[in-house]
């Protein structure tokens, strides 16, 4: 390489710059959290069902008469989200079980569901139809009727999302249920679980999230030190530090001007903990590492002509 990439040690900062990252969230049977609250007249309204492979929404006529009801819950963990984000998109996939039993053969029905926000807390094992917890209909969204039994959706809950956040319950959740619960005109949506086998097909939420621009600074008297890329060695870990205008739990970068920089963070074993992709001609890079755990991590830095590589060790 020619150039080469200069990394300060001080802060000069202007203008605004954006990192923008995805953040997916598909956990499983040890990490998820997800239940079916199950009614049946004269029944089992006290039972709870956090271990299943299906989350159900559905009411249809009860063995003993009146109705036999079920509604969700499924909560995901949000505290990876840094404080300060500015959350731009969230989507929830939720894959179809298919045919459970011969009363539930899949997706049938008017089975319209409304995806509401939960306002007070709940466990996976614990929870029941009669302690169900709290939720608004506020900025609550649908899934439409289905066009097949075993139809998978993707909704956009961005407002429920960021409604969690500025409520600081982001571990609450949503909660599902039919528009029409009348076992006179049975309906039912039936999804897999965090619990079903196949993690491929656990319910995900996929959150896409940028960091505030970075307040102009005065600039260090501190000039600023070459690392040269095509050099086989790394970067010393006191040539890259966190700004101090920022939290802990950032890097920011000052280069030279790169075009279209794709910045990878590696962890000590070599496996590949995060990726970012900037676009455009830029001279100063956010990288966020509060959701790494402490240690050694390499960052290597290319863009369209150029490449370099830095190491940083974080100690909390």
């Amino acid at each position: 390489m020619k150039n080469a990439l200069l990394i300060w040690t001080g802060v000069l900062l202007s203008g605004i710059l954006t990192a923008q990252t995805t953040l997916t969230l598909q956990p499983g049977a040890s990490a998820g959290c997800d239940a079916t609250l199950g009614f049946h007249t004269n029944y089992n309204k006290d039972l709870n069902y956090g271990d299943q492979p299906h989350i159900k929404m559905f009411c249809v006529p009860g063995y003993s008469g009146g109705n036999n009801t079920c509604r969700a819950l499924i909560s995901f963990d949000l505290a990876k989200i840094p404080a300060g984000a500015t959350i731009t998109s969230a989507k929830l996939t939720l894959y179809a079980a298919g045919k459970i039993n011969d009363k539930l053969p899949g997706h049938y029905g008017n089975n319209t569901v409304t995806i509401s926000r939960v306002t007070s807390p709940w466990t996976e094992f614990g929870v029941k139809w009669n302690t169900a917890p709290s939720f608004t209909s506020k900025n609550a969204v649908a899934l439409q009727r289905s066009t097949d039994p075993n139809q998978n959706y993707t909704v956009d809950v961005l407002l429920l999302v960021k409604d969690m956040i500025a409520a600081k319950t982001p571990g609450y959740g949503f909660y599902f249920a039919l528009n029409k619960e009348d076992p006179a005109s049975p309906a039912a949506m039936c999804f897999n679980s965090s619990d079903h086998p196949d993690a491929s097909r656990h319910p995900k939420l996929e959150i896409v999230y940028t960091m505030p621009g970075l307040k102009k600074s005065a600039a260090s008297s501190q000039p600023p030190r070459k690392v040269v890329a095509a050099s086989p060695g790394p970067a010393k870990p006191s040539d890259i530090r966190s700004d101090s205008v920022m939290s802990q739990d950032s890097l920011v970068i000052k280069t030279g001007e790169l075009t279209n920089a794709l910045i990878k963070v590696y962890a000590a074993d070599g496996k590949l903990v995060k990726s970012i992709q900037y676009k455009g001609v830029l001279s100063t890079y956010y990288v966020p590492i509060g959701d790494l755990p402490k240690g050694t991590y390499t960052i290597d830095i290319h863009s369209d002509k150029e490449k370099g590589t830095l190491k940083f060790v974080k100690k909390e």
